[in-house]
């Protein structure tokens, strides 16, 4: 889910969602872009922006482990390089 949740402020229902329908093998991917805070925000360009202990706390609330995490030059925008962070989440083996 490469810059699918730059769209998406509250990831608590999609991460559920995604952990109900998913098998226990998945290997869940995607990117956000970096908040220095403890939640997500509205970035004046109408983008949404995750805190790192935002998404560790979402993942763990709703069975997701935080198995790798990178910090990344996603895109570019206007001249400069837009911040991120690439996510790497898994199932627990049984639930």
């Amino acid at each position: 889910a490469a810059d699918v949740f730059a769209y998406v402020g509250d990831l608590a229902e999609t991460f559920s969602l995604l952990g109900d329908r998913a098998r226990r093998d998945v290997l869940f991917c995607f990117s956000t872009e970096t908040d220095g805070g403890r939640g997500y925000r509205l970035q004046q360009t109408g983008r949404f922006a995750h805190a790192p202990v935002y998404i560790e706390e979402v993942a763990l609330a709703t069975g997701w482990k935080v198995v790798g995490s990178h910090r990344a030059s996603l895109r570019k925008e206007k001249e400069s390089w837009v911040q991120g962070d690439l996510w790497f989440l898994r199932l627990p083996e049984s639930v």
